[in-house]
């Protein structure tokens, strides 16, 4: 809690397991140690760094080199710009708070879902009579059952809540199992069987407005809706502009070497608050913005193409920091996770199952990280602050890529930049 480890809190209780069988055998340990003694806990909210932190300062106790007491903020401390424990986090540390999953509602049935096991067929029959005779079943539901509109409707009214006729992609949902506990209904949802006529697969976009393509929905031509786009006279613009930029304008010393400025000063102007304008699709910029560069430092290994990320850091400003530990966390999470999204992650439908293909960001992918940051207050910010959390990965990804691209010459464009991936450009271009 005092080091800040504790964010989400799921993966609490297996770290704190786990540490304690490493500092019984070593009240000291290091960050490559802490690494392999906590190799099989995952963590997606803090980029493991306040986790090591937390382990180290667990050992301090032990060794007797200070106490909790010491390291909590004083009774009286403010409550702006001072790490105070999470209200949480002791409910969370000792597995004693409860998620979704945790929440049981008296007398309430459980209910799985029939998913399709096709990517896109016609549904030519659903049965039922194996399943409706398995112990603790309710009942069932198909399209047929639903009274009312059967669909979801984002921009349009395309997504079915259960599919009656067709279904168009892998887990598509079909019938619904009501049972008095939830493994009763996984076990009938298993059994009801569907019998499938398969349809052509469409994959990628570009098969999908391809002439003659296959209609994923009969309605609809596949390309279903175009947003409104203004476009303006760009000579124009570029004729009227103060300065013109004609280099690769990623890096500094990209500038540098076109022999153009590497400061600009201007000033913007927030427009006042309202909605989007239907027929262009534009509206007022933010009011409040928070502002983040990062840094990548990476290793690629030219052979096999694995990129090893040794640092990253980030400059961020989010008005008055209210809190330095979660700012903090937040950040080293969102990095963490960009550079995943940069360099492993990858999800491919029907392949992806569980978090080894996914390749989730683990113990010996995590790297140094440095926060350096700056208050300059917002006249519209809550306490003059902004928030810093969905924006934290955004950067991640183009500083890493930008890396690469110094370490080795070549520039990735569709992540994630795996292996074989930078071997193939390093051979394209030799």
């Amino acid at each position: 809690m005092l080091a800040g480890a504790v964010q989400c809190g799921y993966c609490m209780p297996g770290m704190i397991m786990a540490t304690k069988a490493l500092l019984d055998q070593n009240p000291d340990p290091d960050t490559p140690e802490i690494k392999r003694a906590l190799a099989h806990n995952l963590c997606r909210c803090t980029g493991y760094v306040k986790i090591f932190d937390a382990v180290k300062l667990a050992g301090r106790f032990l060794r007797g080199e200070t106490t909790p007491e010491q390291m909590r903020p004083a009774p009286g401390s403010s409550m702006f710009g001072v790490s105070h424990p999470r209200p949480s986090a002791l409910l969370k540390a000792c597995g004693l708070a409860e998620f979704t999953a945790d929440i049981k509602l008296q007398d309430a049935v459980e209910v799985a879902v029939v998913r399709s096991t096709e990517p896109h067929a016609v549904i030519k029959s659903i049965d039922t009579t194996t399943a409706e005779k398995m112990p603790g079943v309710i009942g069932f539901m198909t399209a047929k059952d639903i009274k009312g509109t059967n669909r979801l409707k984002m921009l349009f009214p395309d997504q079915p809540i259960l599919c009656e006729d067709k279904v168009r992609t892998l887990g598509d949902p079909i019938a619904v199992v009501a049972a008095e506990r939830k493994d009763l209904a996984r076990a009938a949802a298993a059994a009801v069987r569907v019998d499938y006529e398969p349809l052509p697969v469409i994959g990628t976009t570009g098969k999908g407005l391809a002439d003659g393509a296959v209609r994923i929905h009969n309605e609809w031509p596949n390309l279903c809706y175009r947003p409104p786009q203004i476009k303006g006279d760009a000579e124009k613009a570029l004729a009227e502009s103060a300065h013109v930029v004609e280099a690769d304008s990623n890096t500094y010393e990209g500038l540098k070497k076109a022999g153009k400025p590497i400061r600009y000063l201007g000033t913007k102007k927030n427009e006042d608050e309202g909605t989007l304008d239907p027929e262009t699709g534009q509206g007022p910029s933010f009011e409040v913005q928070v502002h983040d560069i990062q840094m990548a430092e990476v290793e690629v290994d030219t052979e096999t193409g694995d990129v090893r990320v040794i640092k990253m850091t980030t400059t961020v400003d989010a008005g008055p920091v209210i809190h330095p530990q979660n700012l903090e966390g937040q950040l080293e999470g969102g990095m963490d996770q960009g550079v995943g999204y940069a360099l492993r992650e990858e999800y491919i439908h029907g392949q992806t199952k569980d978090w080894l293909t996914f390749k989730f960001p683990t113990m010996k992918t995590s790297f140094e990280s440095e926060v350096i940051t700056r208050e300059t207050p917002r006249v519209k910010g809550t306490l003059g602050a902004t928030g810093i959390g969905e924006m934290t990965m955004v950067p991640t990804a183009p500083a890493v890529i930008n890396a690469i691209k110094d370490a080795c010459d070549i520039r990735i464009y569709n992540l994630p930049a795996l292996p074989k991936k930078i071997k193939a450009a390093l051979a394209a271009g030799k």
